[in-house]
């Protein structure tokens, strides 16, 4: 195994291995990302709603019994590339 001279806290065996951790984000990041608007991706995470998108990041609650949540920056970004290749293929 190898160390990383940028982060010598983290050792690979190669470099596909060294990979950022997922990281949870806020909902005004998340919003920006996306493009939504905050009424718009509540639409899409509400399975009750005709607008609702099983590919739309899910909140992740920050902590037990509190209100806070965040969202998988891994999940956001699968969102935005599912976008694009929708758009590419229509």
């Amino acid at each position: 195994m190898e160390k990383r001279d940028r982060n010598p806290d983290i050792t690979t065996c190669c470099a596909s291995c060294l990979q950022r951790p997922d990281r949870l984000m806020r909902e005004p990041e998340m919003l920006h990302r996306t493009g939504h608007k905050r009424a718009s991706a509540r639409d899409r995470m509400n399975k009750k709603s005709k607008r609702f998108d099983p590919d739309f990041p899910q909140p992740i609650p920050l902590a037990e019994g509190s209100r806070a949540v965040g969202f998988s920056e891994a999940q956001v970004d699968a969102y935005i590339r599912k976008r694009i290749e929708r758009g590419l293929n229509h």
